[in-house]
């Protein structure tokens, strides 16, 4: 009897303490090579999901930013992408392709030291790791947009009329393996090409000084349609292979 009494005092303690661990999603640390007092662009993954955060029911832009807008990203930002990790940024597509060192990086800290194994995984697991992360656009130290990742194939994030980002792979060298990685950037979850997007959507994401500050980079691109590769890893997975 007394052992059955200490079992369950164990027993309790064991999951009072399961219950105080932070249930955060297991994303990814901060870029190490980031030092980002002194960047001027920083987007923001943050700790918690669209659901840790209790956001899937705000859908409307009006009452989501708001709440953004009063996260405390020193405490509460997980993975931060500057300047620094960006290779162009395409204003008429608004999508931001990182540089083949930081998507590297990205994959490592996604699945462990040895990056992305293709006898391991998909495309479709850094698509996961991104689903519903919650991320914020700042520049120059003020917050200007934020939103949630989905991916392709997901109702963007529960249909909600707030600002998305969706991966892409974008480039693969196969030997040895480095897959680059975009981030395609919408003012809302639609299937909709973004020229055809109004105006009054398109002005949420599209911030002059931050246009201007990548042009004097000499990092923005004009490319309207640019190219992308298939959601699968070409000549490297053997089930893909194009004959």
């Amino acid at each position: 009897m007394i052992k059955c009494v200490n079992f369950q005092k164990k027993l309790a303690i064991w999951l009072v303490l399961v219950l105080m661990i932070d249930t955060s999603i297991n994303f990814v640390y901060a870029l190490p090579s980031l030092n980002q007092e002194k960047t001027t662009f920083q987007l923001h993954i943050l700790k918690k999901t669209q659901h840790q955060l209790k956001l899937h029911g705000y859908d409307k832009f009006e009452n989501f930013w708001p709440i953004l807008k009063n996260v405390d990203l020193s405490s509460e930002s997980y993975f931060v992408i500057t300047e620094n990790d960006i290779e162009g940024y395409n204003w008429p597509d608004q999508s931001i392709t990182l540089t083949l060192e930081a998507s590297t990086k990205l994959l490592k800290l996604i699945f462990g030291k040895d990056g992305f194994l293709p006898k391991k995984h998909a495309w479709s697991d850094v698509e996961l790791a991104f689903q519903f992360a919650i991320f914020v656009v700042v520049f120059e130290g003020k917050k200007l947009y934020g939103g949630v990742c989905v991916n392709p194939f997901s109702s963007g994030g529960g249909g909600g009329s707030y600002p998305i980002i969706v991966p892409q792979l974008v480039g693969v060298i196969p030997k040895p393996l480095k897959l680059q990685i975009r981030l395609v950037v919408r003012p809302i979850a639609t299937r909709k090409g973004y020229k055809y997007l109004n105006s009054s959507l398109k002005n949420r994401i599209e911030i002059p000084k931050v246009r201007n500050f990548f042009q004097k980079l000499g990092k923005l691109t004009q490319d309207a349609a640019p190219n992308r590769v298939e959601s699968w890893i070409p000549k490297i997975d053997p089930i893909h292979i194009k004959k």
